[in-house]
């Protein structure tokens, strides 16, 4: 049931002075059209209408069959993401002693050189920005790249990620799972699907990127 908020239904009146002369402006012209419009509503409307529960979007696994074979272990995710959160909780820490934060003005250089040293003294603009930046590089990627150079910046960048997470890094982030879930159905041996196991795990349980999808 809707209503006209602080009126009753005698009360309407224009806003403005509305004359009925052919020399009216545009702008008057509008004002009474709408006006006229209003004045032929009744002053409640009811709606009416059934809720379509199904509808409602839902959050869907950024893989829609993954091979079950290759999803992390249950058990050992949810070990491994109480390490990560005392980890991350005591780099955090550790950085806000810094006494100054520095920024990173390169970080396509940056990423090409291992540095991980300096992600200790870098503030959060320069995490959020290194992170934009690796999105790029994961998004440039082609299946035979090579990605272990990228996996400690991007362990070490989600080490200092604060949150709430920004909507622009969140997107990243979401855009880095899809890639590395994608790499991970083509990948072979265990080894290399270990290592995309880890970040993945981190996006999706600890950053909320995703439904994860785990082994019993």
């Amino acid at each position: 049931m809707l209503g006209f908020d602080g009126e009753s239904q005698g009360s309407r009146s224009s806003a403005l002075p509305v004359t009925g002369e052919d020399t009216e402006e545009p702008a008057e012209l509008y004002l009474r059209a709408v006006r006229a419009e209003r004045e032929a509503l009744p002053f409640t409307i009811s709606a009416s209408g059934t809720w379509d529960a199904a509808a409602v979007p839902r959050q869907v696994s950024v893989a829609a069959d993954p091979s079950w074979d290759k999803l992390p272990w249950k058990t050992w995710t949810v070990q491994f993401c109480k390490r990560f959160e005392i980890q991350r909780r005591k780099v955090q820490l550790e950085s806000q002693l810094e006494e100054v934060q520095t920024r990173v003005e390169n970080w396509e250089e940056t990423l090409s050189t291992p540095r991980l040293s300096i992600l200790r003294h870098i503030d959060q603009v320069s995490i959020r920005e290194g992170i934009e930046c690796l999105g790029m590089v994961f998004e440039s990627l082609h299946f035979e790249d090579e990605l272990n150079p990228l996996f400690p910046w991007l362990y070490g960048l989600l080490l200092r990620l604060e949150t709430p997470v920004l909507a622009d890094t969140q997107a990243t982030l979401f855009s880095i799972l899809k890639t590395l879930i994608a790499r991970r159905e083509r990948a072979e041996g265990d080894d290399e699907i270990a290592k995309l196991n880890i970040p993945i795990v981190i996006l999706s349980k600890v950053f909320g990127q995703g439904r994860l999808q785990l082994r019993d």
